[in-house]
């Protein structure tokens, strides 16, 4: 079966359940179906410790990027419809997962964080918000509303041409594929719009957050 034919097939099954744990359940054998070797579970296999805030404990998925991905981990929140209503609801659960592991991690783990429904997907960077001046230097609680989203990218799996969709989901759920380094595919992987730019962004911005007040570099950034 081709990917076009399996892509077709699981749209027509997931518009056809009305449910979280169906929705998972269906992108997960979906996704394994098409990447061979990923290593995808619910999220409370991977963290037993998640288990207990889980809203749906079968309506969450986790994914296990290799040492060397680009993208990190994944932790994907399904909504039986992502209105904007369950959207924002996806989103604060999502950040307080993050913020669960990374309390029980000890370090900043790398996440990308996505809210789905099966055929819209929105994916997330998580982003450590300072209360005050310096904050980051002091012992503090990693909560929930630390946690802020900073939107990536989106897809919607049913308006868009198969090999585009393999290749977005290729991008966040392994990203291994040895490429060609053509200029068109160095701007698909590392332009403006590329997931991989918006993170190392956002990391650029957290550290110069860290930093932007100091009086030495001030004083360079003046100059």
């Amino acid at each position: 079966m081709t990917f076009s034919e399996r892509l077709g097939q699981y749209l027509a099954e997931a518009k056809s359940v009305h449910t979280e744990a169906s929705k998972a359940y269906l992108f997960l054998n979906f996704i394994k179906d098409v990447f061979s070797g990923i290593d995808a579970e619910y999220s409370y296999q991977f963290f037993p410790y998640l288990e207990q805030y889980l809203s749906h404990k079968k309506g969450t998925l986790g994914i296990k990027g290799r040492a060397d991905a680009l993208l990190g981990n994944l932790i994907i929140e399904f909504k039986d419809e992502l209105t904007q209503r369950k959207l924002d609801a996806a989103k604060a659960e999502l950040a307080k997962y993050f913020s669960i592991i990374w309390s029980n991690e000890k370090e900043k783990p790398r996440y990308i964080l996505i809210a789905a429904d099966g055929i819209k997907i929105h994916a997330y960077r998580p982003r450590f918000v300072q209360m005050k001046l310096l904050e980051i230097e002091e012992e503090v609680e990693i909560t929930p509303e630390r946690i802020s989203l900073e939107p990536l990218d989106q897809i919607r799996l049913d308006k868009v041409d198969p090999d585009y969709a393999y290749i977005w989901l290729d991008r966040y759920l392994l990203y291994r594929q040895l490429m060609l380094p053509t200029t068109d595919n160095f701007l698909n992987t590392f332009g403006k719009e590329t997931p991989v730019y918006q993170q190392a962004i956002g990391i650029l911005k957290d550290k110069w957050s860290e930093v932007e007040d100091q009086p030495h570099v001030r004083v360079l950034y003046d100059e």
